[in-house]
């Protein structure tokens, strides 16, 4: 059962990291992430102000 939730956590990590870069490369709008990426433009909103946050930091 713990390989299943780690391949759901894995999941998840991978979608986060495909909304960025699909944020960061200005292929669409938030909204637009949520829908291809079948999440809340909420969750889309969150994963990128962090991404946002933790870029600024390195500079």
């Amino acid at each position: 059962m713990a390989n299943t939730k780690r391949k759901n956590k894995d999941a998840q990590e991978e979608t986060r990291f495909r909304i960025v870069d699909y944020l960061k490369n200005k292929r669409g709008t938030q909204k637009q992430a949520a829908e291809i990426f079948s999440v809340s433009e909420r969750s889309v909103n969150k994963t990128w102000n962090k991404y946002k946050k933790k870029a600024s930091v390195h500079f």
